[in-house]
C-alpha cells in the first residue's frame, strides 16, 4: 500500500522480481519511482531502479497475545486482571530512569461476542454523560463467563427525536469500521431496538484529563504518537474526528511493567460532519480549533484534527490549557512554551506544538503523520 500525505491509497504490485525486499508493519520511502498512465489511470511504477528506505516501524513486537479478563475489583470498581505477557523492556520503550514500565508488546480490544440488548444487565447509575449521550456500565452474560461492556444510548432525560437517533445510528455505523485499530476504542455491537445503542470495550483506566501532566516523558510521548496513530487511520478512511479532546481519551489499565493504553472514542460529532458537510455544530469550545470558532479561517477539513492534537498534547505534557480555556483568547495570545511551563520538557517540543496550533490552517503541519513523526523523534 502505497500512501501519500494527504493520506490517498493506493494497492500495487511489484514490477519484477528485482524489486526492493519490505517487511510488513514498516513504513518506507521509496526514491525514484516513475509514474506510468495505463487506460486513463495513473500508476506508481517500481521497478529495478527504484530504492526503498527504511522510516520506522508501524506496530510494537507481538511476542505473545494477552489474555485479558474483566475482574470485580474491591469497592465495586473494575479492573482488567493481569497480562500473561512475558517480554523485556528495551531502552528505547523506557528511558527515563524513573519509568521502568515500557510499551505493551499486544493491546486487546473488546470481546468478540453477539450481544442482545436485552441480554445485557445495565447499572443504575451511568459511568458517563456528554451531549446527548450517555454510559452505563452493562454486563453481559457470554457463554460460561460475564464480559463487562460499556453501554452507549441516548439520554433519555431529553425527548428522544427521530434526527437523534438517526444521527446515533450514523455513529454506530462509523465508529464500528474504525474499531479495530490498537487505539480507537472497540465497538463491540450495535442495534436501534428498544432504543439506539452501542455496547463498547469498558475502558478502566478513566480519561485523559485525569493524566495530564502526570506521566513520564516516555509514557506521554507514546500516548501522543498512539492518539495521532488513530486519528490518521480515520483520516485515510475519510472521517475527521473533531472533538478531539482529553474526556474522549479513554485508557486501558495493563498490570505489571506496561503503560495504560490509550484509545480515542466518541466519534458523534464526527458522523454529525460526515452528514452535514461542517464540523461546527456541536464542538466544545475550549478545544476546538479557530475554524470551527471563527468563519474567517474556513472549513474545518484534517487540519482541525491536527490543531486539536496540538491542544491535546499540550495538556498531556504541561498539565495545563494553552489559553486555560479562553476561547477569546486565541487570536489573540501567544502560547507560552511548554519548556517554561516544565523546563525538563525538551525544546523540540515547543516548536512541534507551536507548529500544530497555529492559528491558520495552512501554517499547521499538512498531515497527521508529519506531527506523529515529530512526537516520536522526541
Amino acid at each position: 500500500m502505497l500512501e501519500n500525505k494527504t493520506g490517498t491509497t493506493k494497492f500495487v504490485s511489484w514490477k519484477d522480481d528485482n524489486s526492493p525486499t519490505v517487511d510488513t508493519d514498516t513504513w518506507y520511502k521509496f526514491e525514484q519511482l516513475r509514474i506510468n498512465t495505463y487506460e486513463g489511470d495513473t500508476q506508481l511504477v517500481i521497478d529495478e531502479s527504484s530504492a526503498a528506505v527504511e522510516l520506522f516501524n508501524e506496530q510494537p513486537t507481538q511476542r505473545s497475545e494477552p489474555t485479558v479478563t474483566a475482574s470485580q475489583g474491591s469497592g465495586g470498581e473494575r479492573s482488567i486482571a493481569e497480562e500473561s505477557i512475558t517480554t523485556s523492556t528495551t531502552a528505547s520503550q523506557s528511558a527515563d530512569p524513573e519509568d521502568s514500565r515500557g510499551i505493551p508488546p499486544a493491546i486487546a480490544g473488546g470481546p468478540t461476542v453477539d450481544v442482545s440488548y436485552s441480554d445485557l444487565r445495565k447499572e443504575s447509575e451511568p459511568i458517563g454523560r456528554g451531549g446527548e449521550a450517555v454510559v452505563y456500565g452493562a454486563t453481559l452474560q457470554a457463554d460460561s463467563h460475564q464480559q463487562y461492556l460499556a453501554l452507549k444510548e441516548p439520554d433519555q432525560r431529553e425527548t428522544l427525536h427521530a434526527e437523534t437517533v438517526e444521527r446515533f445510528l450514523k455513529e454506530a455505523q462509523t465508529w464500528k469500521r474504525l474499531a479495530n485499530h490498537d487505539h480507537i476504542v472497540d465497538v463491540v455491537d450495535w442495534g436501534s431496538q428498544p432504543l439506539p445503542w452501542i455496547a463498547m470495550e469498558y475502558m478502566d483506566g478513566s480519561n485523559l484529563q485525569s493524566r495530564a501532566g502526570a506521566l513520564s516523558l516516555n509514557q506521554a510521548v507514546w500516548t501522543a504518537v498512539s492518539i495521532c496513530k488513530a486519528i490518521r487511520y480515520a483520516h485515510n478512511r475519510g472521517v475527521h474526528h473533531y472533538d478531539i479532546k482529553p474526556q474522549n481519551v479513554l485508557f486501558r489499565t495493563v498490570a505489571g511493567e506496561y503503560y495504560d493504553i490509550p484509545k480515542v472514542a466518541d466519534w458523534g460529532l464526527a458522523e454529525q460532519a460526515l452528514l452535514s458537510g461542517g464540523g461546527k455544530k456541536g464542538v466544545t469550545p475550549a478545544h476546538a480549533a479557530p475554524e470551527q470558532l471563527f468563519d474567517e479561517y474556513g472549513e474545518p477539513d484534517h487540519r482541525t484534527d491536527i490543531y486539536q492534537l496540538g491542544l491535546l498534547s499540550y495538556e498531556l505534557f504541561t498539565g495545563t490549557h494553552p489559553y486555560e480555556g479562553d476561547v477569546s483568547r486565541i487570536r489573540s495570545t501567544d502560547i507560552t512554551p511548554p519548556t517554561e511551563i516544565d523546563p525538563e520538557l525538551p525544546d523540540e517540543l515547543d516548536t512541534i506544538l507551536s507548529t500544530a496550533l497555529e492559528i491558520d490552517p495552512t501554517d499547521r503541519y499538512e498531515d497527521v503523520l508529519d506531527l506523529r513523526r515529530a512526537l516520536d523523534g522526541l
